[in-house]
């Protein structure tokens, strides 16, 4: 099982695994944003071309809203201008 999308704030910093339905995706070009959700909150997911894994990449062209996604790892890092209770 993977962590818990409430306990973000502890996890800042650190690679993370996380599993939970698709909740939007926002596509702009070689920029996508996806909400994911579990059973205890949401968090936003990106996605850059050129930064973000190839596969990554690849596998997030296919989300689609309330598809499963199981296993989507990668370091969890606060929204620049905004304080650690509301990264994500």
């Amino acid at each position: 099982m993977g962590d818990l999308i409430r306990d973000r704030d502890s996890l800042l910093g650190k690679e993370v695994s996380l599993c939970g339905w698709v909740d939007r995706v926002r596509d702009h070009g070689k920029l996508r944003f996806i909400i994911l959700r579990d059973r205890t909150g949401q968090i936003q997911l990106v996605v850059k071309q050129g930064e973000t894994p190839e596969e990554a990449v690849k596998a997030s062209n296919e989300a689609r809203d309330e598809a499963v996604a199981a296993g989507v790892t990668g370091k969890e890092e606060a929204r620049h201008g905004a304080s650690p209770a509301h990264a994500g």
